[in-house]
């Protein structure tokens, strides 16, 4: 079963989320982390802060404010700035991280239960509406599992709501991993970076870090560009002279001859 929620309900409830985080102690237990972070990197061997833990959400996008705190060379201002830009990253990572769970769903979760002809045991109950919650979800929720226990025809899952049709839908019919023949390797000159699908490659030439390498590029073409334009311009501007300084020697030789 699978709770949902639309997305101009759900991304306020997850910047809601990371407020009740923060109360309940988040900021506590990034402090108690970076301690022990500090003491790690203090022995033999060193750690991969690249994985696991160490990139949660909600620990690193605090590391720049605990530093700022550990140091004690902001001011109070700076202090505040550094704690609101936080939490906004760290808001803004939940809401990704909720896009990414659902593009798994509509894409390989809905997928692979259609090879496996299970997709009929996919239910999904909206939640969009907390006022609503029993009616959309809690008692829908119960008849499915009786049904199941009872051995009885369960509910399409279609059927229980506009959502349910709409989401249970695969985004595509076919999952790419599962799909090797639609594999193509493309390289990109500027970064190096390779892609083996056409959806990998559209996130590469999208991201931030293709359009700054993009635009180092022509910047540095045309900072090794502009030396030889300005040469052309000198070597012009001197033929101009040389031609109107010959032609006023032909203009005086014609009045001596007459």
């Amino acid at each position: 079963m699978w709770v949902h929620a639309n997305k101009a309900v759900l991304h306020p409830r997850l910047d809601r989320r990371v407020d009740k985080m923060l109360k309940r102690g988040l900021l506590s237990e990034v402090q108690q982390l970076s301690e022990l972070q500090k003491r790690f990197e203090c022995q033999p061997g060193s750690i991969d802060t690249s994985r696991g833990i160490w990139v949660s959400i909600g620990y690193k996008e605090f590391l720049q404010y605990q530093q700022a705190l550990t140091d004690g060379t902001k001011s109070e201002i700076e202090l505040t700035q550094l704690k609101q830009a936080a939490i906004e990253k760290t808001q803004a990572a939940t809401r990704q991280y909720a896009n990414r769970q659902i593009k798994w769903i509509r894409i390989k979760l809905l997928n692979a239960l259609m090879r496996a002809n299970a997709k009929e045991n996919t239910f999904l109950l909206d939640g969009s509406d907390l006022s609503k919650w029993q009616e959309n979800v809690v008692q829908p929720a119960l008849t499915i599992t009786k049904q199941f226990l009872d051995g009885q025809i369960r509910l399409i899952p279609s059927s229980l709501s506009s959502a349910a049709a709409e989401m249970l839908t695969p985004s595509r019919n076919y999952d790419l991993a599962q799909r090797p023949d639609l594999w193509e390797k493309k390289v990109c000159d500027t970064c190096g970076t390779f892609s083996v699908t056409e959806n990998d490659w559209s996130l590469h030439i999208k991201s931030r870090a293709h359009r700054k390498a993009v635009g180092a590029r022509k910047k540095q073409a045309y900072t090794l560009s502009t030396p030889c334009k300005e040469r052309r311009a000198v070597q012009s501007e001197v033929v101009d002279v040389l031609e109107n300084y010959l032609s006023s020697f032909q203009g005086d030789d014609e009045v001596n001859q007459r």
